[in-house]
């Protein structure tokens, strides 16, 4: 009986000292823990619920880009609660991009003789320039999708009369290319020359454009604005706008799509601009050659072996301030368009006896690539 008193006293006290160091060691796990950040990369695209749910907006998109950059790192910080400092996402989104339209009934005017005196002696135009010129001049408080249909002669090699629409954008008149009578008719609305719709004009138009053939060199990019007419209780006109990209017209809509990185500088998300990038064989080929002179044996073994040998002390060494200069050859070739303030994580292979792998943060300035300081 004493033997087991004597044995559950012993148990009792193994447990409570054997307590602390239990508890000691779960706090050091805790505060690790607390004070190692999770690092994560992400890509993602805002649906519609982001905007109207999470963000409270009224509408699936963003005014503008300062919007976006306000109110992201709010979606990132509900959507990564645990991320921390080093933790980047390419974030895309909707923006409101309004295109030229048509507001209300256009105004049609066809000019005078006496509307060339101060653009032209032969009663014509022979520029668009002197057109707006005089749009502006003749409606000096035009509104934001007013429309004049405009009746002019105008000289390319011989006089022709013209009707064009012009839009008032806001700022200055846009040139608008109407749809003809013979579109019409190609497209089958030759009875009334009119669309039923909008969304009518808009799909039949860009497959008119599509299957027009056309010799002339179209540059990427290149925006057009049909002027049409379509039925709705009247006849209105509006203008559908296109884009030239990847060899075809495509509609333009009122919604613009774009991408911003975003980074977290370990008290939240903020815009970031950073570009990681990781060397090639041949980034260290095009460093080596490009300081085979300055520095013939570190460069040597770079370009032979596709790494900075960082063994202090040995002939192939490449300090800190080596490395540095490496990037600044790299980088003004990859990107020698890069405005100051770009930032690159550059990830790189070394050897220090055995293989591995160092990242330096770089940010341009004064034209020069120098160590971050803030990352």
């Amino acid at each position: 009986m004493k033997n087991l008193f004597f044995l559950g006293g012993l148990f009792i006290s193994l447990f409570i000292t054997s307590c602390e160091p239990v508890e000691d060691l779960e706090n050091d796990i805790n505060n690790e823990l607390e004070n190692t950040p999770i690092t994560g990369v992400v890509e993602y695209t805002l649906v519609e619920e982001d905007y109207t749910d999470i963000l409270e907006l009224n509408f699936p998109n963003f005014s503008n880009s300062d919007q976006a950059r306000e109110l992201v790192p709010t979606l990132l910080t509900e959507m990564y609660p645990f991320w921390g400092k080093g933790s980047q996402a390419l974030v895309t989104f909707d923006l409101y991009a309004p295109q030229l339209s048509v507001e209300g009934d256009p105004t049609e005017y066809t000019l005078m003789d006496e509307d060339y005196d101060p653009y032209s002696n032969y009663g014509n135009f022979d520029n668009y320039t002197d057109i707006k010129d005089f749009l502006s001049n003749k409606y000096p408080n035009a509104a934001e999708g007013e429309l004049v249909i405009l009746t002019f002669e105008f000289y390319s090699g011989s006089t022709e009369t013209l009707t064009e629409g012009f839009v008032f954008n806001g700022t200055n008149w846009a040139q608008t290319t109407m749809v003809t009578d013979a579109q019409y008719e190609e497209m089958g609305h030759g009875q009334y020359y009119n669309f039923n719709s909008e969304d009518q004009a808009e799909t039949k138009l860009e497959i008119l454009l599509n299957n027009t053939v056309s010799y002339d060199v179209i540059e990427e990019g290149t925006v057009k604005r049909m002027l049409y007419k379509f039925y709705s209780g009247s006849v209105n006109y509006q203008v559908a706008n296109f884009v030239y990209s990847n060899d075809m017209w495509m509609l333009l809509t009122n919604v613009a799509t774009e991408t911003l990185q975003f980074g977290h500088d370990g008290e939240t998300w903020v815009p970031d601009n950073t570009i990681k990038y990781e060397l090639t064989a041949d980034d260290f080929n095009l460093i080596a050659n490009a300081l085979a002179d300055t520095y013939p044996g570190p460069t040597s073994s770079a370009g032979n072996y596709g790494n900075f040998d960082r063994r202090e002390g040995n002939s192939n060494f490449w300090s800190d301030d080596m490395i540095l200069e490496a990037m600044n050859v790299l980088l003004d070739s990859k990107n020698p368009e890069a405005e100051n303030g770009q930032k690159y994580e550059l990830t790189y292979a070394i050897y220090n006896g055995t293989s591995g792998t160092e990242t330096i943060f770089v940010i341009k300035q004064d034209g020069v690539w120098e160590i971050n300081p803030d990352a």
